[in-house]
């Protein structure tokens, strides 16, 4: 009889890695961002990473993207980039969480 277990554990290896690299990508900037975010946003956004200085983050929908855009305009970003470990230089927003 095959193990069927082996393709599994391969999977659950791969993802395993691929979530610690994007942890350590982030470098605290996820924290950052739950810290600073309002509580109105919060469940409608998520960071999808911060590479090179540029902090991504994933939004539900359009209006969501322009509540985030003005909370950042307003005094946001720079609130995160005092909360933040890593350095950002940028915030991009994109559709999709």
């Amino acid at each position: 009889m095959r193990d069927r277990s082996a393709p599994l554990a391969e999977l659950i290896a791969s993802e395993s890695t691929t979530l610690r690299r994007q942890r350590r990508r982030s470098g605290g900037a996820s924290n950052a961002w739950c810290a600073v975010c309002p509580e109105s946003l919060a469940p409608r956004t998520a960071v999808a990473g911060l590479n090179r200085g540029v902090l991504t983050i994933k939004v539900d929908n359009a209006s969501t993207k322009f509540e985030v855009d003005r909370f950042l305009r307003s005094g946001g970003f720079d609130a995160l980039v005092r909360e933040a470990p890593a350095s950002i230089q940028r915030v991009k927003i994109i559709l999709g969480a």
